[in-house]
């Protein structure tokens, strides 16, 4: 009975191993790593851009922001 008993525990052993050895080799990216890749990208694809199509999205964009505080800011009463 020992015998058997010190098998299977040496089986488990030897892959539990196994299975941490298998992990280290081939380690999934963090949240972190992930968010820096994706920075990464954004970056190489602004890169790409010209100039004027720079300028022309940051036009777009402070377009959009200046019609959302049109619709969300709510006017002041004028001061009598």
């Amino acid at each position: 009975m020992k015998p058997i008993l010190a098998g299977l525990f040496l089986l488990t052993a030897l892959f539990y191993f196994l299975q941490l050895g298998l992990n280290y080799l081939n380690p999934k990216p963090n949240a972190l790593e992930k968010i820096e890749q994706r920075l990464d990208n954004a970056e190489k694809e602004q890169s790409v851009l010209t100039e004027t199509e720079k300028k022309l999205k940051t036009e777009a964009q402070t377009k959009e922001w200046e019609e959302v505080d049109e619709k969300t800011i709510i006017p002041l009463p004028k001061p009598k």
